[in-house]
């Protein structure tokens, strides 16, 4: 189990317009880690954007002529994008799967269609 960070220690992960937002806000004005989290999501990943992300997500396909390589980082890189996208695992297989083009979804057929979708 991941334990959450501490509000006194984010400030060190953040950089550029998101320190310059967390020193903006008034002292004491953060009192919790979900306060944190929902401020920080309503400023950076407005919900127009975070339902963007989500129908990037939900609408992947491999692009013609890209490697089945090159088409899984872009798929994780979408989803470090919006990392609260709330996709079950399951759901995210299945987008990823449903997206590929037929010779790449019969390679997964054939190598790890029963380790996918039976577990």
């Amino acid at each position: 189990m991941m334990s959450r960070p501490s509000l006194g220690c984010f400030h060190f992960h953040l950089k550029d317009k998101a320190k310059a937002w967390l020193n903006s806000l008034p002292t004491g004005s953060i009192t919790s880690w979900n306060q944190l989290v929902n401020k920080f999501l309503g400023k950076f990943f407005p919900m127009s954007k975070t339902d963007a992300l989500r129908r990037e997500i939900s609408d992947f396909y491999q692009k013609e002529g890209e490697q089945f390589y090159e088409c899984w980082e872009r798929f994780n890189d979408l989803l470090l994008k919006c990392p609260h996208h709330g996709f079950e695992t399951w759901r995210l297989v299945k987008y990823f799967y449903d997206g590929l083009i037929p010779s790449n979804r019969q390679m997964v057929q054939k190598h790890a269609w029963w380790k996918i979708f039976t577990a």
